[in-house]
């Protein structure tokens, strides 16, 4: 199967700009590009990008999707989607981690269950940068 990219061509006073669905981890050499438009994919995309405003956004549509339509709060949405969304066969606290999403990652992983929370003090940071070599990842959710 296919990736499937979408793509945005803009004309901005004669010139065009090309915008896909992917985006850079910040200060490194990893492009994320989304496998599919799936709302899992999305918010894994939002969170990993370390997008806060789009992750909180798309938990909401994750707990809709599990047929929670009355109102839910921030942080059982968190738990909700920390559960059931797998963002390349990781948890999104860990995928957030992994990626330094930092943002992200501290916002989830305060909100998470206890089972999936990392003890900020055991986190090792590496520096993606360093490695001088583009890699391309593409998110996929299930």
């Amino acid at each position: 199967m296919k990736p499937i990219l979408a793509t945005l061509v803009v004309m901005l006073t004669g010139f065009i700009c090309i915008i896909n669905t992917s985006a850079f981890a910040a200060e490194s050499n990893i492009i994320f590009k989304a496998a599919d438009n799936q709302p899992a994919t999305k918010l894994c995309f939002a969170a990993v990008t370390d997008n806060l405003s789009k992750t909180k956004q798309l938990m909401g549509r994750v707990a809709k999707l599990h047929g929670i339509t009355s109102n839910i709060t921030m942080g059982n949405q968190v738990r909700l989607a920390t559960k059931t969304i797998s963002c390349n066969d990781m948890n999104l606290v860990d995928f957030t981690a992994k990626y330094n999403a930092q943002s992200t990652f501290d916002f989830i992983n305060a909100r998470a269950p206890l089972g999936y929370r990392i003890d900020v003090d055991q986190v090792k940071i590496i520096d993606l940068a360093q490695a001088n070599k583009e890699m391309i990842i593409m998110l996929t959710s299930n």
